[in-house]
C-alpha cells in the first residue's frame, strides 16, 4: 500500500483512516466541502478532491495511479433512507458503488465499507448495501461489514452526551434493541487487514450485541436524567444479524 484513495474521506470513518494512513501519498474525494475542507486542514499533503463518487470521469482521474482504494463514500442513517429519500439511498450507495468500481479497476485493491445491516436486510440501508456487496464481489473486490461504530458522526452516543448534557431526557427507541457496537481504532484496522487480504467479504468480529437502554444508562451514570423510550424508527430492527462470513 503506497498511494491511497478514500473516497468519503470526510466522513467519520474515511477521515479516521485518513488519520492512520497519514504517511502514505494520500486522496481524500469528498462531496461535502466543509467535511473536505476539515480533514485537509488535518492532512495538508493530502491531495484534497471535491467530487461525487457517481462522477466517474471525475473519479477516474484521480483515481489514476493508486493501488489502494477505501470505498466509503456512502448514505447511512437507516431512518433518514426509507420513504421520500429511498432512492436517494439506492443511487447514492448502489450506483456510487458501481461507479467507483469502474473508475477504479486498474487499483490492486479496493475495500467497500458495508455494514451488519446488509444481513437480511429490512430497511433501504440494508438492501442497498447488501446490492453494493452483490457489485463488489462480482468485480472480484472486497466488502468489509461492521457494526456501530462509537463516534461516528451521527451515532447514537454523541446525541446521548449531548442530551445528558442539556439535562435530559436520554432517549432510547426501546427498551430490549441491541445493537453490535465497535470502536473507530478497531474499525480502522479492520479496513487496513481487509485492503492485505484476498478478495471476499469479511465480516468484523464484533462479540457480543449490547442492550442500548444498558448502554444509555452506563453514560447517565448517578445523574438524575430520565430516559425516555421514543419507539422503533422507520426501518429499525429490534435486534441487528451478523452471518458467518470470513474474517480479516
Amino acid at each position: 500500500m503506497r498511494r491511497v484513495l478514500i473516497t468519503g474521506a470526510g466522513g467519520s470513518i474515511g477521515s479516521a483512516l485518513a488519520r492512520r494512513l497519514r504517511n502514505l501519498d494520500l486522496t481524500l474525494y469528498e462531496s461535502s466541502e466543509y467535511g473536505l475542507y476539515e480533514i485537509s486542514e488535518e492532512l495538508p499533503a493530502a491531495l484534497a478532491v471535491l467530487g461525487d463518487v457517481k462522477d466517474t470521469d471525475r473519479l477516474s482521474r484521480f483515481a489514476r495511479g493508486c493501488d489502494t482504494i477505501f470505498h466509503c463514500a456512502a448514505y447511512k442513517h437507516v431512518h433518514l433512507l426509507e420513504g421520500v429519500n429511498a432512492s436517494q439511498a439506492r443511487k447514492n450507495n448502489i450506483e456510487g458503488t458501481r461507479s467507483a468500481l469502474g473508475a477504479t479497476r486498474e487499483a490492486e485493491k479496493f475495500v467497500l465499507l458495508s455494514t451488519d445491516k446488509a444481513c437480511n436486510p429490512a430497511n433501504e440501508l440494508g438492501y442497498s448495501k447488501r446490492e453494493a456487496e452483490r457489485l463488489t464481489l462480482a468485480a472480484g473486490r472486497t466488502a468489509a461489514r461492521l457494526g456501530n461504530v462509537f463516534g461516528s458522526r451521527g451515532s447514537v452516543v454523541p446525541k446521548w452526551e449531548r442530551q445528558i448534557r442539556n439535562g435530559g431526557p436520554v432517549s432510547v427507541t426501546h427498551p430490549d434493541a441491541t445493537r453490535y457496537f465497535v470502536s473507530m481504532e478497531e474499525t480502522v484496522s479492520f479496513l487496513i487487514a481487509c485492503a492485505a487480504r484476498p478478495a471476499g467479504i469479511y465480516q468484523m468480529p464484533m462479540g457480543e450485541p449490547v442492550k442500548i437502554l444498558d448502554l444509555a444508562r452506563e453514560l447517565i451514570g448517578d445523574k438524575k436524567i430520565e430516559i425516555e423510550f421514543t419507539g422503533l424508527r422507520a426501518g429499525e430492527k429490534l435486534h441487528e444479524e451478523i452471518e458467518e462470513l470470513a474474517v480479516a
